[in-house]
């Protein structure tokens, strides 16, 4: 945040919420998905801030919250989810690189994937970050192809840049 701000954008960062009481059906990716879109409104009010121009990065569990907000609201104009994107079977079982549960709907394996869910953003510009050194290493040649297909349906910017190093959003990713 601070290096955009130090190029001039509105910058602002939620705290991670991890909050859950399934038996309301209070999920933490939920709330913080409602955060995130109170955050938009927030930003909105501000006469400052221009609402036409929103976009969202995050990294890990932020990536993941970047893709929700991204697919549910559409204020939301460009995103850079960093090293997250992968199947939800390479990230949600214990034979593999298990993942925070907090950053999972309950039950969405039984409805997509994410995959899916990234390619519901198109036509809106976004870039995945991948990393060699986690669960996103196979993204390039698995989930991206499927992702641009349907980029390439719609007419939009997509690409994916990938970084030979560990899970990690450092300055050269972000640059």
């Amino acid at each position: 945040c601070i290096a955009l701000a130090k190029m001039g954008y509105v910058a602002f960062c939620p705290d991670s919420t991890h909050v859950a009481d399934f038996a309301i059906g209070l999920c933490p990716i939920g709330q913080m998905t409602w955060n995130n879109m109170r955050a938009l409104d927030y930003l909105e009010s501000l006469p400052f801030v221009d609402p036409a121009r929103f976009g969202f990065t995050g990294a890990s569990g932020g990536g993941q919250q970047t893709m929700y907000l991204a697919v549910l609201d559409e204020r939301v104009k460009v995103i850079v989810p960093a090293v997250l994107v992968s199947y939800f079977r390479r990230i949600l079982f214990p034979t593999e690189q298990a993942h925070c549960f907090c950053n999972h709907a309950p039950g969405i394996l039984a409805a997509t994937d994410e995959h899916e869910m990234a390619a519901m953003f198109a036509p809106r510009p976004t870039r995945f970050i991948t990393a060699t050194g986690d669960w996103t290493k196979e993204f390039p040649k698995d989930e991206f192809p499927q992702i641009k297909h349907i980029f390439d349906l719609v007419g939009g910017d997509v690409d994916c840049v990938q970084f030979d190093k560990p899970h990690n959003y450092d300055q050269d990713s972000r640059e």
